[in-house]
């Protein structure tokens, strides 16, 4: 029983860990350009191979392009898509305000999901704060 916090015993098991490669590139656009574009744009590209079909893991490939891009000092845009692997398709999107001394990031992968309506199998949302000392 979870309320109570009573429990039972089960016999031991034991399972292969998710093993998987990644290798990824970044370029930083603005840089580049010398100057000749409105604020910082960072772009990634990402490839991860599992290799086995552990939970959250599959040996299809997942291929992966993804955006920053900071308009002015103090907030990031960002975005990004993967195809393949487990999910199949992903969208994620977010946002971040720097202030110096503390950063706030607000982010949702499965955007797509919003257009499925009922038929949406899941949307993820974080919210995630980092203090610089």
């Amino acid at each position: 029983n979870a309320i109570s916090g009573e429990g039972q015993y089960t016999s031991s098991f034991s399972t292969s860990l998710a093993t998987a490669m990644k290798f990824g590139v970044g370029f930083q656009v603005d840089k580049f350009l010398k100057g000749n574009f409105p604020g910082k744009l960072f772009i990634g590209f990402n490839y991860h191979q599992g290799f086995n079909n552990m939970p959250a893991n599959s040996t299809d490939p997942r291929f992966s392009l993804g955006a920053e891009w900071a308009p002015i000092n103090w907030i990031n845009l960002r975005s990004g898509i993967s195809v393949g692997g487990y999910d199949k398709f992903n969208w994620a999107m977010g946002l971040g305000f720097n202030s110096g001394l503390i950063d706030f990031d607000f982010a949702t992968s499965y955007v797509h999901s919003i257009f499925d309506g009922n038929n949406a199998k899941r949307l993820g949302f974080a919210i995630s704060s980092r203090w610089k000392f």
